[in-house]
């Protein structure tokens, strides 16, 4: 995925639940980056690709649409982030589409003319594709914040304390991290943060030239 001669430079966004990894990417956008979402392709992904709909129909039940079709995600979010086996049953029918789409949108935005692209997506470690990027950018924050900024989201705390146990534990996204951003403070603090982090950005583009 990664192309010197292309004079772009790919970022691999990622942390865990609650880190603020969405609210890191609008701040990369407003630089200029193109960011793609793995969580709006995902999205996409249940709301029109007929096969995987009908597998998690399969899955759940009727209680996984509602009346007009559209994917209920709280039943959803709930039934799996609450049984290890579910969530990876789900994620074997989702995630091998998400990937193809997402590497077609990384392709398309490549074209773009965008000097730093960015993926937005949690899980770039558990799916082995780091390597599709020039720079993995790791957003970290407190464990306690990242419960309250999901209790805030309309989570409980024990669902909080589920999703977050989800996923690949924060201390070793962190030892695989090239940049490291430390999410603790409020979004001016981040802005501050990723300002120093689009610096580098920037030198690197330079260094391709």
């Amino acid at each position: 995925m990664k192309d010197k001669a292309s004079k772009r430079i790919l970022v691999g966004l990622t942390g865990g639940p609650g880190v603020g990894k969405s609210e890191a990417a609008k701040v990369l956008a407003a630089y200029g980056a193109g960011v793609i979402s793995a969580d709006k392709i995902g999205h996409s992904i249940l709301d029109t690709n007929a096969k995987v709909r009908a597998k998690i129909k399969k899955m759940f039940g009727q209680s996984a649409f509602d009346s007009n079709g559209r994917p209920n995600r709280e039943f959803i979010g709930r039934r799996v982030f609450a049984d290890s086996e579910l969530l990876a049953e789900f994620n074997a029918v989702v995630h091998p589409e998400l990937l193809r789409l997402l590497k077609k949108e990384l392709n398309m935005v490549a074209e773009s003319g965008k000097k730093i692209i960015v993926v937005d997506a949690a899980l770039i470690f558990e799916w082995c594709i780091a390597d599709w990027f020039d720079i993995i950018l790791v957003i970290d924050a407190a464990r306690e914040i990242r419960i309250k900024r999901l209790m805030k989201n309309g989570l409980t705390r024990s669902q909080a304390v589920a999703r977050i146990g989800c996923q690949m534990p924060q201390k070793d996204k962190k030892g695989l991290a090239d940049y490291l951003i430390t999410n603790n403070g409020g979004i001016n603090n981040l802005k501050t943060k990723i300002a120093g982090f689009v610096k580098l950005l920037k030198k690197k583009h330079c260094q391709l030239k």
